[in-house]
């Protein structure tokens, strides 16, 4: 998770990852991922599984942002893509990560293809809160609801404990 702009670094080369990579190890950084750059247009998008809430939204054009990091790729050209592709394939990466609240970032490319670059449990919804909260409430509602058993074990745990 990306906590603060040093944890997420873009290198124009294979020489300056290195360096950044050498540079976070002496940090105490022992876990790095390396992704290769993808250009095209920068989406975040709001999710709430099994559920029709699902927003995207370009950071570009309302210069919100979390770290300058969006200014790589440059403003947005608004590639056509499929929405409920891009949906799809959020949920399935959210059902795979184990998420029921969920946001991330991809890239979609001048054909309309997309490429996921970045999962989130829990995040912001900054720019739809209220309208995610509903959709956030009625989730956790429903899990109370179908997984009550599980819910019970848990207070039964929780109890044994204290």
């Amino acid at each position: 998770m990306a906590e603060s702009h040093a944890d997420v670094r873009f290198a124009h080369n294979r020489a300056e990852a290195d360096l950044l990579m050498e540079q976070m190890k002496r940090e105490g950084v022992t876990d790095i991922l390396v992704q290769a750059h993808v250009p095209g247009d920068l989406i975040k998008f709001y999710g709430v599984r099994s559920s029709s809430f699902f927003r995207t939204f370009y950071p570009g054009d309302d210069g919100q942002s979390k770290f300058g990091d969006e200014l790589v790729n440059g403003r947005p050209s608004h590639y056509l893509f499929s929405t409920s592709k891009l949906h799809r394939m959020a949920e399935r990466a959210a059902e795979l990560a184990g998420l029921d609240i969920y946001g991330g970032d991809c890239i979609i490319q001048p054909d309309g293809t997309f490429q996921l670059i970045d999962l989130n449990d829990w995040p912001s919804f900054s720019r739809c809160r209220e309208e995610a909260a509903h959709a956030i409430a009625f989730r956790v509602i429903e899990k109370l609801r179908v997984e009550p058993q599980l819910n019970d074990n848990r207070k039964r745990k929780d109890a044994k404990r204290s």
